[in-house]
């Protein structure tokens, strides 16, 4: 956005605040628990996502319904829930914690696909 479409600095810094210490609220329980760290704030972060969109999703609904996406809506959708998950991560995640869940990396299965996945991406030049 243009900057003077831009929320002011101030405000932008109190709302920050606001949101680190809700964070810091719902996660904390979390935070000494290998469940808590690999599956239940993932899960939190997700759905916090999920919602996020779905807000956008209502409010705008003529941007967002079935029948109206056409390309250009379909990009914008694509870059809305790029922006929030950027956002998210820079908010609430820096160091990518909560981008996988890291709880269900352990199995057999898991490990199998991690294996294949990194195989695939090392395939084409992505190693």
């Amino acid at each position: 956005h243009p900057e003077e479409k831009r929320l002011p600095e101030s405000p932008r810094r109190n709302l920050l605040v606001t949101i680190h210490a809700l964070w810091s609220d719902i996660a904390s329980p979390h935070w000494d628990t290998p469940v808590g760290v690999g599956f239940v704030l993932p899960i939190i972060v997700l759905a916090m996502k999920r919602c996020l969109e779905r807000i956008f999703a209502t409010e705008y609904e003529m941007v967002f319904l079935p029948e109206a996406l056409d390309r250009e809506r379909q990009v914008l959708s694509a870059q809305l829930v790029d922006h929030i998950n950027i956002t998210c991560r820079n908010v609430l995640d820096p160091e990518c914690r909560f981008a996988r869940f890291a709880l269900l990396d352990g199995t057999q299965e898991a490990i199998r696909l991690w294996h294949t996945l990194h195989t695939l991406f090392e395939s084409h030049g992505f190693g």
